[in-house]
């Protein structure tokens, strides 16, 4: 989640590219190292003698990182345990770099982390401000003074959603979850209107909003939830006012109180059932990628089809975890991620028989070799499909799975073959256009211009950090390192059409695999690090494009 203090203001005159150079690299490594908790985003501003100074801190719960490493971090080649590089792969340049960019904006990075206890990394940067500071405003006149209580058990998320409803003149009163929330409605004191979270533990959203309508004086209530638990929050048949799609947006949020408040605009009904599932059954997806460009992609395909809570993983081992602790109904599984593959991890997964939920495993992968399928199907998968991977593809996979679980397929036939997405082989060099505008397009028409510049400023810091893990690889004689960067700049590049980087890759990739240095030199190095960046200037300029 990310949230822009109060007075901040929204347009400014600095190095876009490199500022999210630089964020990119921060959220890559809180996402690599946080397994559980969340990853919070923060900007604000403040005005001195010199003009401008702006501060953005990426807070996570991850693992942390010792006292006695910290001053290390922003030397090159360097990272905080020596364990870091075999596990998630890198050569520790990505916070160099990102501390000599802040120099040049005239910022400065800094650190605060303890073991267990999660690190904040926050870094600033002089900017020249183009708008008046942006200051507290009132949608409505009925909103001055109205009272909303707001009911969520992620302190985060309550504390943000309080601050913006303050921030547009409403009172905001708290409450961590449903018999909290009954306890302030007892207290005599009315409230307008009630914003209650879907997925609470113990008393849900739903159940909650049920509760609070036998007490008298209660307030209309908004429930805030993924769309695709649209569906069950419908059909327990508790009326509710309204409905807040997650994830939250500010404008949405805004409309919706203030036409709930004022009268004057009709709220957003519950959603029914998704049509891409043709079931009434919500599916409960997880991804296992260790590519953070794919992640989001994955997400967002997800998203569009109405399975905005989806759960993502890195590592086969992560998978396996994750499987033993939740009953997902699909895992979207890569083949090729460090420590333990995905074939691996699969064949962990079904060796645990009845002892865990056996979902519908995917294979995803950027390869399509002759002997993939019955490579995937021996290790106990029911599918597989290529990368890119199409949103027609996936949907017409997840429609098969909900159908086959509203007809309570056998456990036993799990493992059957469901005639698998049929794959294309990854680009030789020179098989497609260097540049394909037709494909980068696509997908910008798909997700649009922010989402896109998104996925290019992504591919942007991972593409680059995985070029310093081919050159290490290379320098130290490490054909696995060579293999895994050079596979997964490739799966990134053909999703947004540089299919001459892709192709590049797959030739120092298959040398890799094949345990030769044929093909694997400083010339290779060097052509696919000079297709990177022609690439890189070229989705620049279609990620600025109107």
């Amino acid at each position: 989640r990310y949230r822009v203090r109060e007075g901040t203001p929204r347009t400014l005159v600095s190095d876009e590219g490199r500022l999210r150079q630089v964020l990119l690299n921060l959220l890559g490594n809180a996402v690599k190292f946080t397994h559980d908790g969340e990853i919070q985003v923060i900007v604000d501003a403040e005005q001195d003698s010199e003009g401008w100074r702006y501060r953005c801190t990426v807070h996570d719960t991850g693992m942390g990182i010792a006292a006695d490493r910290i001053s290390a971090l922003f030397e090159e080649f360097e990272q905080a345990d020596s364990g870091i590089a075999r596990e998630f792969g890198g050569t520790g340049l990505g916070l160099a770099i990102s501390r000599s960019i802040v120099d040049l904006l005239g910022g400065e990075i800094t650190v605060q982390s303890a073991v267990g206890g999660g690190s904040e990394f926050a870094f600033s940067w002089r900017a020249q401000v183009t708008e008046a500071p942006a200051t507290a405003t009132v949608a409505d006149p009925a909103l001055a003074g109205r009272r909303v209580l707001i009911v969520d058990d992620r302190a985060a998320d309550r504390d943000l959603l309080a601050e913006f409803c303050r921030s547009i003149g409403l009172e905001a009163v708290t409450a961590a979850s449903g018999p909290d929330a009954l306890d302030r409605l007892r207290d005599r004191t009315p409230f307008d209107l009630a914003v209650v979270d879907f997925v609470m533990p113990g008393m849900d959203g739903v159940a909650t909003a049920e509760a609070m309508a036998g007490l008298e004086g209660a307030p209309p209530v908004v429930l805030s939830a993924y769309a695709v638990h649209g569906p069950e929050a419908r059909g327990r048949g508790v009326r509710l006012a309204g409905f807040l799609p997650k994830p939250l947006r500010q404008s949405t949020l805004a409309a919706t109180l203030a036409g709930l408040l004022s009268g004057e605009v009709a709220p957003v009904p519950v959603p029914a059932q998704d049509p891409t599932q043709a079931s009434s059954r919500a599916l409960r997806v997880l991804v296992a990628e260790d590519n953070l460009m794919n992640q989001q992609v994955l997400l967002m395909l997800l998203g569009a089809m109405g399975f905005d809570n989806a759960d993502v993983v890195g590592t086969g081992d992560e998978a396996v975890e994750a499987v033993q602790a939740n009953a997902y109904d699909v895992v979207l599984m890569d083949m090729m991620m460090p420590k333990t593959d995905g074939l691996t991890a699969t064949r962990l997964i079904r060796a645990r028989g009845a002892a865990v939920h056996q979902p519908f495993i995917v294979a995803l992968t950027a390869n399509a070799m002759p002997g993939d399928r019955e490579a995937c199907l021996a290790a106990g998968m029911d599918g597989y499909v290529a990368k890119p991977i199409n949103r027609a593809d996936l949907g017409s996979l997840l429609h098969m799975v909900a159908e086959r679980l509203d007809a309570d397929m056998p456990e036993s036939t799990a493992a059957t073959d469901p005639d698998p997405a049929p794959t294309s082989p990854s680009p030789a060099l020179g098989a497609e256009p260097a540049l394909d505008e037709t494909t980068a397009h696509r997908v910008r028409d798909a997700y649009g211009p922010e989402a896109f510049a998104t996925l290019v400023g992504l591919f942007r810091a991972t593409a680059q950090q995985h070029m310093e893990q081919i050159v290490g690889g290379v320098q130290e004689r490490q054909l696995e390192r060579v293999a895994m960067g050079s596979h997964t700049i490739k799966s990134s590049a053909q999703i947004l059409g540089a299919f001459e980087v892709a192709g590049r890759c797959t030739v120092i990739e298959e040398s890799a695999r094949q345990e030769s240095w044929e093909g694997i030199d400083a010339d290779a190095v060097d052509a696919l690090q000079a297709s990177l960046t022609e690439a890189l200037v070229w989705l620049d300029g279609l990620a600025g494009a109107e």
